[in-house]
């Protein structure tokens, strides 16, 4: 895990009272979701542009109402 991460959870656990270990274990889904989004939006490029398209289209909808 990078710097920021690692240090934010012994901070965490500091704060909680809990065991580093646990909170590791409690954390690690939510990490490994953010992993594997950051791995589509940085190799899947038609995925960025398909989202930036559907803001785009989203917003020519609200100015047409």
């Amino acid at each position: 895990m990078t710097p920021p991460v690692c240090a934010g959870l012994y901070i965490g656990s500091s704060f909680a009272g809990v065991n580093i270990g646990k909170l590791k274990r409690a954390v690690s889904p939510f990490l490994a979701v953010t992993n594997v989004v950051f791995f589509l939006l940085t190799y899947v490029t038609d995925l960025v542009l398909w989202i930036l398209s559907l803001r785009q289209l989203l917003a020519t909808y609200q100015l047409l109402l």
